[in-house]
C-alpha cells in the first residue's frame, strides 16, 4: 500500500554532498520529512522522498548551505506531465479507445448457416425489415423474438438458433423437408413432335395415338392426342373427354450442324507493368492511399476485400481493399490450320456431349471441316434418336362433337 501511495504522490531521487549530512538529517526529522533508501556513494548521499516533501526541504538545504540535486523521478505526477507534452497523441489514443468501445457495442457481421432451399441474401433482407441488421446495438436485439419470427415466416424451417459472439451474430437453422401429398392435376394437352423425323416406336399410356412406327412426321404434328372418344355399340361415338396425353414416342431423324471460326483473333498480352492500390472502406466512404495513373493504357483490375477484425468474433465495419492493376496491350493473331481444325473438332465434341446430356442419343454424324482464307467452317448432319416430351394445350374449340 505504501508503494502505491508513493507512486500516486510522486517520488524523487535526491543527491547531496556528505558535508553537514548529520545536521541535514536532524532538520528533516524535526520537520517530519520522510526519507527512504538512504545510501552513501563516495562523496555524496542518495535518498528518495515524496515530491511534496522535496519542496519543503529547500529552506532546510538553504539554511545549512547544501544543494539537493534531483537524479531521478517517478510516479503519477510525472507520468501525467509526460502525457501533457503529447496532447495530440493523448487525445488520439483516448478517441481511439472511445471509438473501439463504441464499435464493440454493435453488430457488424451476420453469419447464417444451414441454408439449402432459402438463400442467405433473402434471409438477410427479411431480417433487415424486422430491424435486425449490421450496425445495430446488440442491446436492442431480442434473440427469442428473432428466432420466432424466422420460424413463423418460413414454415419449412424447423429449428433456429440466434447467438451473438463479439460483434458477430450467428444464426443457425435447419430446414425440414415438406412433402406435398397433393398431386397437381395436369391440364389436357397433346403430345407433339418437336422436330421432323421418323417414328421408331410408340407406346401410349393415356390419350389417342395418331401415328404408328415407321410414319414420317413434321415438327408440330400431334403424336398422341389428348382427345379420347367414348364409343358405344357398333363403335358409335357417344362423347369425348380431354386428357393429358402421355406415352413413349421415339423419333429418329437428321439435324444440321454448322459452325464458323474466324481465323484472325485478338488476344491480351500483359506488359509486366503492375500496380496496387490500398484503400479503406467504411461507413459509406472510401479512402485511397494512391490512385492509378492511367495514361491511355489498357488495364485489368482485380480487387480483393478483407474485413478488419481483432479476432474472428470481433469484426469492424471497415474493409481493406487491395486493387491490382495489370497493364496489357491487344495484339492480332491468326490460327494455324491445325489449330483451327482442332478447335472445331472440340466444339463438335462438346455439342455432341450436350445432346447426350439432354437425353438425345447420337446415332452418327457426317461433319466436314474446311479451312479457307479467313474462316474455318464445320458443316454437316447429325443422326439422332430422342424421346418426345413436348406438349401443347388443347383449346376448347379443338374438341370434336360426336356424330349423331
Amino acid at each position: 500500500m505504501r508503494k502505491f501511495l508513493n507512486w500516486l504522490y510522486g517520488m524523487v531521487e535526491v543527491r547531496i554532498g556528505e558535508d553537514q549530512i548529520e545536521r541535514f538529517l536532524n532538520l528533516c526529522r524535526n520537520r517530519e520529512l520522510q526519507l527512504y533508501q538512504i545510501a552513501h556513494h563516495k562523496t555524496e548521499y542518495c535518498f528518495q522522498m515524496r515530491l511534496s516533501d522535496y519542496w519543503r526541504i529547500r529552506p532546510v538545504a538553504k539554511k545549512i548551505g547544501v544543494l539537493p540535486l534531483v537524479s531521478g523521478r517517478k510516479g503519477l505526477p510525472f507520468w501525467l506531465g509526460e502525457w501533457n507534452k503529447r496532447k495530440v497523441f493523448t487525445g488520439g489514443f483516448l478517441l481511439f479507445a472511445l471509438l473501439l468501445f463504441f464499435l464493440t457495442r454493435m453488430i457488424w457481421s451476420i453469419d447464417i448457416k444451414g441454408c439449402s432451399y432459402h438463400t442467405e441474401e433473402a434471409l438477410l433482407k427479411f431480417l433487415e425489415k424486422q430491424g435486425v441488421h449490421c450496425g445495430m446495438f446488440y442491446r436492442d436485439l431480442d434473440y427469442k423474438r428473432t428466432e420466432d419470427l424466422i420460424r413463423l415466416t418460413y414454415q419449412d424451417i424447423s429449428w433456429v438458433s440466434v447467438e451473438r459472439v463479439g460483434t458477430k451474430l450467428h444464426i443457425r437453422l435447419k430446414e425440414s423437408e415438406l412433402i406435398d401429398t397433393a398431386i397437381e392435376e395436369k391440364k389436357p394437352a397433346d403430345l407433339i413432335a418437336s422436330r421432323d423425323g421418323i417414328v421408331e416406336s410408340i407406346v401410349t399410356r393415356s390419350g389417342t395415338p395418331m401415328v404408328k412406327a415407321g410414319d414420317e412426321v413434321k415438327k408440330g404434328d400431334v403424336l398422341i392426342s389428348g382427345i379420347v372418344e367414348v364409343t358405344g355399340d357398333y363403335d358409335a361415338p357417344l362423347s369425348t373427354h380431354l386428357v393429358y396425353a402421355d406415352g413413349d414416342v421415339i423419333l429418329t431423324g437428321t439435324q444440321g450442324y454448322h459452325s464458323v471460326l474466324e481465323l484472325e483473333y485478338q488476344e491480351k498480352v500483359y506488359t509486366g507493368k503492375e500496380q496496387k492500390r490500398i484503400s479503406l472502406r467504411g461507413f459509406g466512404y472510401q479512402v485511397d492511399f494512391f490512385t492509378w495513373e492511367n495514361k491511355g493504357e489498357a488495364v485489368d483490375r482485380l480487387t480483393e476485400q478483407k474485413k478488419l477484425y481483432l479476432n474472428p468474433s470481433l469484426t469492424f465495419p471497415i474493409s481493406l481493399l487491395t486493387t491490382t492493376y495489370r497493364e496489357y496491350s491487344i495484339v492480332r493473331l491468326r490460327y494455324q490450320e491445325e489449330e483451327a481444325i482442332a478447335l472445331e473438332e472440340k466444339k463438335l465434341a462438346d455439342y455432341l456431349a450436350k445432346l447426350e446430356e439432354e437425353e438425345i442419343s447420337v446415332l452418327g454424324q457426317e461433319v466436314t471441316i474446311t479451312v479457307g482464307k479467313t474462316v474455318c467452317v464445320a458443316k454437316g448432319t447429325i443422326q439422332t434418336r430422342r424421346m418426345e416430351k413436348r406438349h401443347r394445350s388443347i383449346k376448347e374449340e379443338q374438341q370434336k362433337e360426336p356424330s349423331q
